[in-house]
């Protein structure tokens, strides 16, 4: 998604929208995700990542509306929210970037759904490598040439273009490649700078600012209204 939006393949952004769903409707007895608390709940359990995304993305939003609720029948910590984060580009023109999870979601929504001037991308499923770790996969050397993990063809997004902008408007829908990842790059980044070989490629502000927009969907939620966002 990060590459399609750097190389304009879908025109000028105008819409995210960024999920995370799973289907538990009973609570998960003897962990500590499902104890209530004042940092327990899915807001901060995977909001850290849908936010943290949002802003390597596109930088920090301007406003910020949230609604964090409890929908399964019986839960002691939030189970569902949407985050909505209002973007001003360089251009002056607007984005909304919505973040949402639920545990109520048996049919899940994509994993990514962005719209543009000129097409859509929509990317159903995680990433594969923790599943591919659990099931037994032995990655190759680190910085090894061939990545160790390729999506199969039938979990790839799709990609749809108009073909012909003027009405009667045409489009075409591909299926597109998903890039491999590599989370060990991360784990070597933090060990290089412990060495002092290079600096933090995510610095300790990056985390500051993905807490203080948590903290701010927390209170806009609470008081039902959207907030301006000022770090």
């Amino acid at each position: 998604m990060k590459q399609l939006i750097a190389e304009g393949t879908l025109g000028r952004v105008v819409q995210v929208v960024s999920r995370l769903d799973r289907y538990r409707p009973l609570q998960r007895p003897n962990t500590w995700k499902e104890v209530g608390g004042p940092a327990s709940g899915n807001l901060f359990d995977l909001g850290p990542h849908l936010v943290d995304q949002a802003v390597a993305l596109f930088g920090l939003p301007t406003h910020i509306t949230a609604n964090v609720r409890h929908e399964r029948d019986a839960t002691e910590i939030d189970d569902a929210a949407e985050v909505c984060l209002d973007f001003t580009l360089a251009d002056g023109k607007t984005l909304r970037y919505t973040c949402g999870e639920s545990m109520l979601a048996a049919d899940p929504s994509p994993r990514f759904h962005v719209h543009g001037t000129l097409g859509s991308y929509t990317k159903f499923g995680v990433d594969q490598q923790e599943p591919s770790l659990i099931a037994g996969a032995v990655p190759p050397v680190l910085g090894s040439p061939s990545p160790w993990f390729h999506e199969p063809e039938a979990n790839w997004g799709t990609l749809t273009l108009g073909t012909k902008l003027t009405e009667p408007v045409e489009l075409a829908r591909t299926k597109h490649p998903t890039l491999p990842g590599d989370y060990r790059q991360f784990y070597a980044n933090v060990r290089d700078a412990i060495r002092g070989d290079a600096p933090l490629a995510i610095p300790s502000e990056d985390g500051y600012r993905i807490i203080r927009l948590l903290e701010l969907a927390v209170q806009s939620s609470n008081e039902q209204r959207t907030l301006p966002v000022a770090l």
